[in-house]
Formats: structure tokens, C-alpha cells, sequence
């Protein structure tokens, strides 16, 4: 169902928190009280850009800045919830109903995360039960779904490319105490991994390689206590590669330029698939870190700018303000 919505603009100028040298080019947009506001980040003109009196949260800009998708609250009978596309520029607004990824399901009953693959498609999660949750994936212009899946909650992963997804999923019902060993799916429920110990459950959620071709996990077999790093590509190759014993959680894992890292005892080691194996990483991985690093760490600097800007101008929630950088963080 589609609405068209007439809004009214109200624009004022403020005198910019933060000198333009500070303060990267690019849009925040937040909502105040139940009103979506948008602000320029070099200073200039905050503009009111809906005048609905509805209820709203979730902001996200669409990658190319053109775009604000935003939750609206479910009207009086309406189970399910209801997503909303703002044409930043005309101010037009369309919104339709999210539904679940499967027909079997009763429906979706909160978004739980919003955010856009590309400018063309919308992916949101949210709960079916305190322990399934959904992904959809939605046409931004129709409301259409094109794709879905039904996983644990929190433990989706979308592919660099916004291609695939991959997450974790639970035993089915009725599974044995003694077999409850956890698998990883890709897209909508098609079996990657299924750990080869019936107590073998995974420490993390899954983890893309930069070219979107594969993933990596961290297994733990509860009996053995042996811990594997595994990597499964798309056409679900698997590489198993033993942990020393001595290692313990926490660890991490981390794609450095389609080279898999693992952080464990305080040190940084290269995975090495081939001999299946662990490695120094090497000065060019360490390099390649650190400009990943200053990379994130620069973004998020802005990113807190541009809250706190926010904030000042009314902000009623932080996680109600969208960024948009179009220089550094075409995302969210």
C-alpha cells in the first residue's frame, strides 16, 4: 500500500557548532519531537522536512544521499510495522507495510536494524521470537520483497557487495540435548556449515572477505574444547583450521585486503588457508591494518561531529540521526 504525503518546509539558519575546515561535507538528518529535520554539516539551513505529527525512528540515508528511509509507527490494527522513503529533494514520501520472509511466519514485530544495500534496496531484521529473527530485503521504490531469511537474531552479515547474507542458524525443533551443534546459512536458508561435532557451536557471528566470495567463523567443540577458524565460500568449499589449545576467547577475526587475520593472546596472526596454517602477518598486512584503522577511525570521528551537531540543534534520540558522508561514509 503507497501514500503519497504533501510536506511543508520550514527552513531557518544557524550559526555552524563546528568550523567548516572541522566538519566534512554532507547532510544530518534527525528527528525532533515526531518531526524528520535535515542539516547542512558546513552550516547553512536546517530544514524541517515533514510536518505529520507521526510517530518515527530509524533514520538512514540512502548511499547516494537522494533518500531517507525511516520507520513510521504502526497504525491502530495494523500488526505489522510500516516503512516510509522520503524523496529528499521533492519531499515525497511513500510507505508501505514490511511483512515477514516467510509465508509460514506470523509477521515481523519491530525492525530491529534498517539499512540500505544500494540506492535501489532496503534490508531490515527484526523479531519473530526472543530468538529468531528475520531478513528482508525490500524494494525501496514498491515496498516489494525480493528476498529473505529466518536466522538467530544478530548474527546477520551482509556481503560487501550487498549480494548475500549470511548468518547463523539454531538447531531445529525437537534436536536432541546432545546434538545441538549450531550451522551457518547463506541467503535465504541455504546450508553453508554445519560443524562436524554434534557439541560444536560457533563463537562468532560470520565475517565477509572483502571480495564478498567467502566467510570465516570461529568454531568451539564444547566436548573436545578444540577450537577451529573455518572458512566457507559461497560454493560452500570448506577450510577447517586448527587453534592451539592454549588459545582462549575472546578472538577475533578480520579481513585485511582478502587476507583473514586472528587476533588471540594479544598478538595479530595471518591465516593461511592453503597450508591451513597460522603465520606472522607480515609488514604489508600490518600496514594494510593500520590504514583500515585510520580509515574507520576518521569516519567515526565524523560521524560523532555530526551526532553532536545534531544533538545541539534537538536531536530527541542519537539513535534517531542519520549521517550522511558522502566523502568518507556512503553507508549509514
Amino acid at each position: 500500500m503507497c501514500a503519497k504525503v504533501v510536506l511543508f518546509i520550514l527552513s531557518v539558519t544557524y550559526a555552524p557548532w563546528l568550523a567548516a575546515a572541522e566538519n566534512p561535507s554532507g547532510r544530518v538528518a534527525f528527528i525532533r519531537g515526531t518531526e524528520v529535520f535535515m542539516a547542512d554539516l558546513r552550516g547553512g539551513s536546517l530544514t524541517q522536512l515533514t510536518q505529520d505529527g507521526l510517530d518515527k525512528r530509524d533514520l538512514r540515508w540512502s548511499p547516494d544521499g537522494r533518500r531517507l528511509a525511516f520507520a513510521l509507527k504502526a497504525g491502530r490494527g495494523e500488526a505489522l510495522g510500516r516503512l516510509a522513503v522520503m524523496e529528499v529533494e521533492s519531499r515525497k514520501t511513500h510507505s508501505f507495510l514490511y511483512r515477514p520472509a516467510s509465508a509460514s511466519v506470523v509477521g515481523m514485530n519491530f525492525i530491529g536494524e534498517l539499512f540500505w544495500l544500494d540506492v535501489r534496496r532496503i534490508a531490515i531484521t527484526g523479531g519473530i521470537n526472543p530468538n529468531n529473527c528475520e531478513y528482508v530485503v525490500l524494494d525501496a521504490g514498491t515496498g516489494e520483497e525480493l528476498t529473505g531469511a529466518v536466522g538467530l537474531c544478530g548474527s546477520f552479515s551482509v556481503s560487501p557487495d550487498g549480494q548475500h547474507v549470511a548468518y547463523t542458524c539454531a538447531p531445529g525443533v525437537g534436536a536432541p540435548e546432545t546434538d545441538w551443534r549450531q550451522c551457518v546459512e547463506f541467503d535465504r536458508e541455504v546450508r553453508a556449515y554445519t560443524p562436524p561435532s554434534p557439541r560444536g557451536r560457533l563463537l562468532t557471528d560470520p565475517v565477509w572477505s572483502g571480495d564478498s566470495s567467502r566467510i570465516a567463523v570461529l568454531e568451539h567443540d564444547l566436548q573436545t574444547t578444540a577450537k577451529t577458524v573455518v572458512i566457507v565460500s559461497l560454493d560452500r568449499q570448506i577450510t577447517r583450521i586448527a587453534l592451539p589449545a592454549t588459545f582462549q576467547v575472546p578472538m577475533e577475526l578480520r579481513w585485511v585486503e582478502n587476507r583473514l587475520t586472528l587476533r588471540a593472546e594479544g598478538t595479530t596472526f595471518l591465516v593461511d588457508s592453503a597450508a591451513k596454517a597460522l603465520r606472522s602477518p607480515g609488514l604489508d598486512v600490518e600496514e594494510a591494518m593500520q590504514r583500515q584503522d585510520r580509515a574507520k577511525e576518521e569516519q567515526r570521528a565524523a560521524r560523532r561531529r555530526a551526532i553532536g551537531l545534531a544533538l545541539k540543534l534537538g536531536a530527541t534520540r542519537e539513535e534517531d540521526i542519520g549521517v550522511y558522508l558522502p566523502e568518507t561514509d556512503p553507508g549509514q
